[in-house]
């Protein structure tokens, strides 16, 4: 259907591997490999191994997209909700705070993970 064009990969590889189903490891295998011989944006594998529950490959990922200055990392990973759970991650911190993004966002951004919204402490009087 999607003839393996990789954007269609990476949708279908999020769904598998939301619903758990082993597809999107090979998906991932397939596009791994394609990014070898042609432009594929890391920022798309990011997502597809996070989906196939490689958080550590993901989080590599975000460093080389990062390191290349990928537009479209750039673009989604202070905000996009497909980054939000490796947003907690040391190394993804590491690379928000290089990004320049405020330290709130760096707060909140872990509060996705544990599921408890960031509020700041509150002073006495």
């Amino acid at each position: 259907m999607s003839g393996g064009h990789p954007y269609a990969l990476v949708s279908v590889a999020g769904a598998f591997g939301r619903w758990g189903r082993q597809e999107a490891a090979a998906i991932l295998r397939e596009l791994s490999e394609r990014a070898q011989r042609t432009c594929l944006p890391w920022a798309q594998l990011i997502n597809i191994a996070d989906a196939a529950g490689r958080r550590n490959l993901a989080v590599s990922y975000s460093e080389r997209a990062w390191s290349e200055r990928e537009p479209l990392f750039i673009l989604f990973a202070r905000h996009a909700p497909e980054c939000h759970a490796i947003r907690a991650e040391a190394r993804f911190q590491a690379i928000l705070h290089e990004m320049g993004a405020p330290i709130e966002d760096r707060r909140r951004a872990g509060s996705v993970v544990t599921g408890r919204a960031f509020t700041a402490p509150r002073r006495r009087a």
